[in-house]
C-alpha cells in the first residue's frame, strides 16, 4: 500500500536509539531514492508511527517538496505491541552500521526489554540488569557481541559518556574502558 508521508510519524525510539538523521549522512540515499524510487517499504505500527525505514521516510519527506512523486510512500502496516516496538526498531537495523553510542543505546533498550519480559522488577537500577548474567548474555548474543563488550560499553557510558564517542575512531574500546577504570 501506498501512503501519504503526511500520515506517517517518526517513532521517538528511533531516535533514542540512533540519534538525529543528517541531510550528510543520507545523501546518497536520497540521490538513490531520487533515481529509483523507495524500493523497499517502510514497516509502521498501527498508529503510523514508522518502525523500519526511517532514513528512507527522512529522505522521501525532503524529496516530497521538490516533487509531487515522493508525497506517497511504499509501507506495510505491522501489529507491534508498544513493548515489542523496540525489539522490532532494533532488528530492523541490525544490517546498520552502527557507532558506539548506538551500541550502548541498542545495549541500554535490550537490558530493559529483557529485563521486563523475564519478570525483573523495574524500579531496580540498570546495574542489576548488567550484572544479571542471562539479560545481558542475551542481549549481547542479540546484538553479535561479547556480553564483556557490552559490559565495558556501559561502564564507560555510566562513568564517562562523553568517550563512548570516541571509540573505536580515536581509541580501542579496551583503552577506554581502562582509562575509566583509572578515574
Amino acid at each position: 500500500m501506498n501512503l501519504s508521508v503526511s500520515k506517517i510519524k517518526p517513532s521517538p525510539l528511533n531516535q533514542s536509539v540512533y540519534g538525529t538523521i543528517t541531510d550528510g549522512e543520507v545523501a546518497d540515499l536520497m540521490e538513490s531514492i531520487r533515481e529509483l524510487g523507495v524500493l523497499t517499504p517502510l514497516t509502521l505500527n498501527q498508529d503510523y508511527e514508522c518502525i523500519s525505514g526511517h532514513r528512507r521516510f527522512y529522505c522521501c519527506k525532503k524529496l516530497a517538496k521538490e516533487d509531487k512523486r515522493f508525497e506517497q510512500v511504499p509501507a506495510v502496516i505491522k501489529e507491534i505491541s508498544a513493548e515489542d516496538t523496540i525489539l522490532f526498531l532494533i532488528e530492523s537495523n541490525r544490517q546498520r552500521d552502527k557507532t558506539s553510542r548506538q551500541k550502548v543505546n541498542e545495549a541500554k533498550h535490550l537490558l530493559e526489554y529483557y529485563g521486563n519480559r523475564r519478570g525483573a522488577r523495574t524500579d531496580l537500577t540498570s546495574d542489576y540488569l548488567i550484572t544479571s548474567g542471562k539479560v545481558r548474555d542475551r542481549v549481547a548474543e542479540y546484538l553479535g557481541t561479547s556480553h564483556n563488550s557490552i559490559s565495558r560499553l556501559l561502564y564507560i557510558d555510566e562513568h564517562y559518556p562523553e568517550i563512548v564517542d570516541q571509540i573505536p575512531q580515536h581509541i580501542s574500546l579496551n583503552q577506554a574502558y581502562l582509562q575509566v577504570k583509572k578515574i
